[in-house]
């Protein structure tokens, strides 16, 4: 008997993948019916397929597989009983939710013409993955946090964690990332109520990105016309898809359950599903490993995220389009999460070179940390690449050293690093420090330094590095290299198209610029040609 697995049609980067190994059905939840099913060794679902006795019982199904973080939509206690394994994507789209609740935050800020994030408090009811993230994001940008999560707090213990009557008390932003339970010490359905509400005090606005059931429809509306409650941001709905017409025009952002909807965290999540299949059933699935729980972008800024993301442009379209809250849903265009940029700087680790540069390369770390930029680097100890290392760690901000084995042996390595990244040999060096970067800063240095340029340089022309490339030309220091490298473009050994691999800087500010803007591949013409 051949094997025959349904996956629900709005599953992305799934198809050609179990095809090898049995019959796929590609089919809308609305055909994922009990008839569909009973020939079904498996099946591979969203949040809108119910997984219980209605749709299971008399199939051969043995697997479920849900590309979500939640299983509220799954019947756990059938399924044991059946002998089916379920399989969720837990942590799968953390950084996407965190990054809608901040965008959300941000854009909130801005329009109320709140500046200081020192001055708010906000409140995390739910401290899991995508609670942590965006418990570490906000502490970052400055927020006071407080934490509820009374699982954690017996488990861990009750330092760090406070009630739920203190975050009404004291919160002026409040966000719930719970899962959806409905019974227990923990429930959490209805757990946003007229009590609740009622007990708030400073509560400018309230979100909620985990499971529409948390928070009581009616209790918002009331809140927000008491004003107890100033404004509300909504992407998880009571009776999705028939959400509150009321809500919807209330709500500062008003969104179709797409929080979690990044390409990054679709990927982890069918990749997190595949993963338990091929153990399941013994398969060898092409992917690539799942990299979740992931922790998100190591460093943020309010401008960084809010440029990630614009949760306002999903509210208009679904204040426009009421009605076609699934399709917005299912036809949505996956955006890209909050990504930290990250420079590469290249320059001198000679100790005995003029001041001039050394303070130049603080005033550049110091100002690609407040910028939110990590940075990495040869992890030398002395010269240019010990003071950029400085002024990014002066600011609070990550430097990662990345040196050959037989330079830490000589003691070459500095020591106060965020981190520390020893590779065999000086190709493995420059091919890591490549890969990790957004960008190449090349400042002042010896032939070290004038080989790694070189060599990115070339890379980019040939197509095999597409970040930028910023010559640093501190107190005029690479003027005779940008006189060759003019003479080559005017003798024909490069093409004048050849000149848009690199920018020039003069200053820390255009070098922060380059690394913080968004740039296209530049179009370079053969030197054939």
């Amino acid at each position: 008997m051949s094997m025959k697995v349904i996956v629900e049609n709005h599953v992305p980067f799934i198809k050609g993948r179990l095809e090898p190994f049995a019959e796929v059905l590609y089919l809308p939840c609305e055909e994922i019916t009990p008839e569909a099913v009973a020939s079904a060794d498996a099946l591979v679902v969203r949040t809108r397929t119910r997984c219980d006795n209605a749709l299971l019982s008399g199939s051969r199904c043995r697997f479920i597989g849900t590309a979500t973080i939640g299983t509220d939509h799954i019947d756990l206690p059938y399924c044991l009983s059946r002998g089916i394994e379920v399989a969720n994507a837990p942590g799968c789209n953390a950084p996407a939710v965190a990054q809608w609740v901040h965008s959300t935050i941000a854009r909130f800020m801005q329009a109320r013409g709140l500046s200081d994030c020192s001055q708010l408090t906000l409140g995390i009811v739910g401290v899991g993955h995508v609670g942590s993230i965006v418990e570490r994001w906000a502490r970052s940008l400055g927020f006071r946090v407080l934490l509820c999560d009374p699982p954690r707090a017996r488990q861990e213990g009750t330092e760090g964690f406070v009630s739920l009557d203190v975050i009404a008390a004291e919160a002026h932003i409040i966000t719930f990332h719970t899962p959806l339970t409905r019974s227990g010490n923990d429930a959490t359905y209805h757990l946003c109520d007229d009590a609740f509400t009622s007990s708030l005090r400073h509560c400018l606005l309230l979100l909620n990105s985990a499971r529409g059931e948390i928070t009581h429809t009616g209790s918002l509306l009331r809140a927000l016309d008491s004003g107890t409650i100033g404004d509300v941001a909504i992407d998880c709905w009571e009776n999705e898809p028939a959400i509150s017409p009321g809500l919807l025009a209330r709500a500062f952002v008003a969104t179709p359950h797409i929080a979690g909807y990044s390409a990054e965290g679709k990927q982890r999540a069918t990749a997190m599903v595949l993963d338990a299949m091929s153990r399941h059933f013994g398969w060898d699935i092409a992917i690539d490993r799942p990299d979740a729980p992931t922790p998100g972008a190591p460093i943020v800024t309010q401008p960084l995220i809010a440029a990630s993301y614009d949760p306002l442009a999903d509210t208009a379209l679904l204040r426009h389009n009421p009605t076609q809250f699934e399709a917005l849903r299912n036809g949505y265009a996956l955006r890209s999460e909050v990504h930290t940029p990250c420079a590469c700087v290249f320059g001198a680790s000679s100790a005995h070179i003029d001041p001039v540069f050394t303070q130049a390369a603080f005033s550049l770390g110091a100002a690609l940390a407040d910028a939110g930029v990590e940075c990495v680097n040869g992890a030398g100890r002395e010269g240019i690449m010990r003071a950029v290392s400085d002024g990014i760690l002066s600011r609070g901000g990550r430097v990662t050293g990345i040196i050959p084995r037989f330079m830490v042996d000589r003691g070459w390595c500095y020591d106060r690093l965020s981190d520390t990244i020893v590779t065999p040999d000086m190709e493995s060096r420059k091919a890591l420090m490549e890969r990790r970067s957004d960008c190449i800063v090349a400042m002042p240095g010896g032939c070290g330094t004038l080989e790694e340029l070189l060599q990115a340089i070339t890379r980019r022309q040939l197509g095999l590095y597409d970040g930028e490339i910023v010559i640093f030309n501190v107190d005029g220091y690479f003027n005779p290299l940008l006189t060759m490298l003019n003479s080559c473009i005017e003798r024909h050994f490069m093409h004048p198209s050849h000149r848009a691999l690199w920018q020039v800087a003069t200053t820390v500010a255009e070098v922060v610029q380059y690394a913080t803007a968004r740039h296209s591949t530049p179009t370079i013409a053969s030197k054939y040609q």
